[in-house]
């Protein structure tokens, strides 16, 4: 997982965080087990969670054949 934080004067804060997953996983589960995880608190440290309003899941597929 990488995580980036884009902050502009005119915006509120956004976070991103690109995992990568097999073939096949089921987003929804492993993103619920995710945000319930010790790793997921380590990952989110410093950070105030309170000011996380909203949370998107975008799926992105490579197009390159490796």
């Amino acid at each position: 997982m990488q995580l980036e934080q884009v902050k502009r004067e005119d915006e509120s804060c956004r976070v991103f965080a690109l995992v990568h997953t097999e073939d096949g996983d089921d987003m929804e589960t492993l993103n619920a087990k995710y945000m319930q995880s010790d790793d997921f608190k380590a990952d989110m440290a410093g950070y105030d969670m309170t000011a996380i309003l909203n949370v998107e899941e975008v799926k992105l597929k490579s197009s390159l054949e490796l």
